[in-house]
């Protein structure tokens, strides 16, 4: 069966058209303000409140931010820190009006301090917002963790990527200090491993059925306790938690034309789209790092196979509508590009080019940040943020030109 890349060949787009591109929707998103004019529009038209929270990383100044400081890695000297900094800015100043902020990575705490610290420059600045943020998350963190002491487990709606412990793991494995807050960090994942050893998994809110994608799931939690592990940040019953996760995921597997495949949860027949949110390319991404914290190569191999049939499958049986990288194409050419580089896999880098090159042919002047990424809701097609808007599509644009960058995708859990 012929696959994806072999039925249609589109010129490949060279670095210096991928930083273009991505640097065409950044100036597009530099003033905050003109941002806020509008998500205010488009909020005065209907778009649900979830579209947009200022202070927010995957859907709000915060993650804007984040853009604008790998734009300074890449592109040292032209100015980049001072758009990010008026971003992070803009999302301190709404942070603090609310309050309590949550902890989760999305809309919360731990997603602000990731933030931070990836345009901290080695430790040189935002020096005392970092410290503010960590007490915060510490104090936090400790309540909600003595609550759990002894027998108690994390309620399964708190260990997700998106706003659960899953995604506050991201940023504490990624902090260089040794402290109380990455002491809590090791019993926030050891929580994590007793659920999944135990049999707590993250639900679906309609029906009560295990949730099998990567950004509300139980492949979140694997990828959590594995890029940890990989980090050198490896907890008490981390390897049976793998184990017996990826045992789990994998026998939840449907079998297509092309491959292993996933549904959204354990209760539905069908396979889910091809994206990084649900579906095939982020539990093999989540197999994958698993297998490697375990040093399987058994796990390896199937993670491999799983995402060679994403790759083998047309663009219609991946049922992608948005540019976007939570369940669009940017999402899916950087699982593939990422998982291309780490196995010498030169059939999943050229389908990530071919992904890439399409995204660079596809920027649209016309619309108001260069890419509209529709999802359930058509309202909120010209979204702005990180996780399902423009900045999501720069960032991977960014990521593939080959320039050193941060690692904002650990916020993600791809690596």
């Amino acid at each position: 069966m012929r696959s994806a890349s072999a039925t249609r060949r589109a010129p490949t787009a060279s670095p210096t058209e991928l930083v273009d591109a991505a640097v065409r929707v950044a100036g597009r998103l530099s003033d905050p303000e003109r941002v806020a004019e509008a998500v205010r529009a488009d909020l005065a038209d209907g778009a649900p409140p979830w579209f947009w929270r200022a202070h927010g990383t995957a859907a709000g100044f915060s993650g804007l931010a984040l853009l604008f400081g790998c734009l300074d890695r890449s592109l040292p000297d032209a100015g980049w820190d001072r758009v990010a900094h008026r971003h992070l800015t803009a999302a301190v100043d709404s942070a603090q009006q609310l309050g309590a902020l949550p902890l989760g990575s999305a809309e919360g705490a731990s997603g602000l301090a990731f933030t931070a610290l990836l345009l901290d420059r080695d430790g040189r600045r935002y020096r005392r917002l970092r410290r503010t943020l960590d007490q915060y998350l510490a104090d936090r963190l400790s309540d909600l963790l003595a609550e759990r002491r002894g027998t108690a487990l994390l309620p399964a709606a708190d260990l997700d990527v998106i706003s659960g412990a899953a995604g506050i793991s991201s940023y504490l494995v990624s902090r260089p200090e040794t402290d109380a807050l990455s002491e809590l960090g090791v019993e926030l994942r050891e929580q994590l491993a007793r659920c999944v050893a135990e049999g707590r998994f993250p639900l679906r809110p309609a029906g009560g059925a295990a949730d099998c994608g990567l950004a509300h799931g139980l492949p979140g939690v694997l990828a959590a306790l594995a890029v940890a592990h990989l980090s050198g940040a490896a907890t008490t019953g981390t390897a049976a938690a793998l184990r017996s996760g990826a045992d789990r995921m994998w026998a939840h597997r449907l079998t297509d034309a092309w491959g292993p495949n996933w549904p959204v949860d354990d209760a539905s027949p069908d396979p889910a789209h091809a994206a990084w949110c649900y579906g095939a390319p982020g539990v093999a991404r989540s197999l994958l790092l698993a297998g490697r914290a375990l040093g399987d190569p058994v796990l390896r191999a199937d993670a491999l196979r799983a995402i060679t049939a994403v790759r083998q499958r047309p663009d219609p049986v991946r049922r992608l509508v948005s540019p976007g990288f939570c369940h669009g194409t940017a999402g899916l050419a950087h699982l593939l590009r990422c998982t291309g580089l780490e196995s010498g896999r030169a059939d999943l880098s050229a389908e990530a080019r071919r992904l890439l090159s399409d995204l660079v042919a596809s920027f649209d002047p016309d619309t108001r940040f260069g890419y509209r990424c529709p999802g359930a809701d058509p309202s909120v097609a010209d979204a702005p943020g990180l996780l399902d808007g423009a900045a999501g599509v720069a960032a991977v644009l960014l990521s593939a030109a080959g320039r050193p960058i941060p690692a904002w995708d650990r916020l993600f859990l791809v690596r």
